[in-house]
């Protein structure tokens, strides 16, 4: 009976222990998984914005789409016929023929290419655009993109007669996780904007790169249903969130140089290709973390830039409603650095 009594006076102990840990967590503003987001819930109307795509694993849908937080708009944007954000606005179709004949820019990013939370005119490929009438520039950055789908996008632009005469990769020290299959990024990933705020699970086989050894790296699909998932009650308490993102973090802590390896080979891979194919190249860094990569690959001989955009800067990026995405005063340095180094390096014919 001794034994009994003790073993249930450690139960209630144990859980008495956690609820006061749990109050604890709570006082001091943690919350469970995700409560953030369910308190600002994003929505982007029509939801067709993401389409699965067998290349890439995911590709820009056509058509005008609007984003909201809370009902709020938080800007509209307009997806062309090639998948990607406009860089003009009315073209008409003898303009379109016109362009087909120009000298072609791409840039290549994520969601701070593709101008989240800013309109069409104020994303930094459309300055571009509106500064060089004698190119046209084109929109390739798409949200959560990593090098990874960058290198896979150029090249599959490419293969369809779609060549570019200069390439600027867009660069952050975040993109590594996504190319390795970090646990952070793909958590966030999983339920975040491209999914679970359209209402609807996209079974995506999402493109990643493994080292075979020191030289060689490959790109292989991991299916969405094989992605790490989260422990127990994790949106429930926020002590399991913490000791959840905790697990996270070690592992990807562990992987680090692991990732960096594999940004700086899908990099190398960038630059091979555009060698081959006499394309101008430049890697564009848009964080301060991002000089690493860059110092490796101007070693190589490749155009490398950081830019001096400080995103955590409240004047620099969309806050409130979004204060992880670069506001048009940034994307205004960012065309103008780019543009300046161009001209400089004798990039533009």
């Amino acid at each position: 009976m001794d034994m009994k009594k003790n073993i249930l006076l450690g139960f209630i102990t144990l859980f008495l222990t956690l609820i006061a840990i749990e109050g604890m967590l709570r006082s001091i503003g943690m919350e469970p998984a995700h409560a953030y987001e369910q308190k600002h819930v994003f929505k982007i109307s029509p939801d067709s914005l993401i389409v699965v795509d067998k290349k890439l694993g995911w590709h820009l849908g056509t058509g005008t789409f609007s984003a909201y937080i809370n009902n709020d708009l938080l800007f509209t944007c307009f997806i062309n016929n090639r998948s990607n954000r406009v860089t003009q606005l009315n073209l008409q179709d003898t303009d379109v023929a016109n362009q087909a004949l120009l000298p072609k820019i791409f840039i290549l990013g994520c969601s701070f290419t593709f101008g989240f939370s800013v309109p069409d005119s104020a994303a930094y490929p459309f300055l571009l655009q509106n500064t060089l009438p004698r190119y046209a520039v084109q929109n390739l950055g798409v949200p959560g993109y990593g090098l990874i789908q960058m290198y896979l996008s150029l090249k599959s632009e490419v293969e369809k007669g779609n060549k570019p005469n200069i390439v600027v990769v867009n660069y952050a020290k975040f993109h590594d996780e996504r190319g390795a299959l970090g646990l952070n990024w793909l958590r966030a990933f999983d339920y975040g904007q491209l999914q679970h705020e359209q209402k609807r699970h996209l079974q995506i086989d999402y493109p990643f790169g493994y080292l075979v050894n020191e030289d060689s790296l490959t790109i292989a699909y991991c299916k969405q249903i094989d992605w790490a998932k989260d422990f127990p009650l994790r949106n429930t308490f926020a002590l399991v969130d913490l000791i959840n993102t905790a697990y996270d973090n070690w592992k990807d802590e562990r992987n680090e140089k692991i990732f960096v390896s594999i940004s700086l080979h899908c990099a190398c891979k960038i630059s091979n290709y555009c060698r081959q194919n006499n394309i101008k190249l430049l890697f564009y860094g848009l964080d301060k973390e991002a000089k690493p990569l860059l110092d490796s690959l101007s070693k190589k001989g490749n155009h490398t830039l950081l830019s001096t955009v400080e995103i955590w800067k409240e004047e620099l990026n969309c806050s409130p409603l979004d204060p992880g995405h670069p506001n048009a005063k940034a994307h205004q340095i960012y065309a103008h650095e780019v543009l300046a180094f161009m001209q400089k390096n004798k990039l533009l014919e």
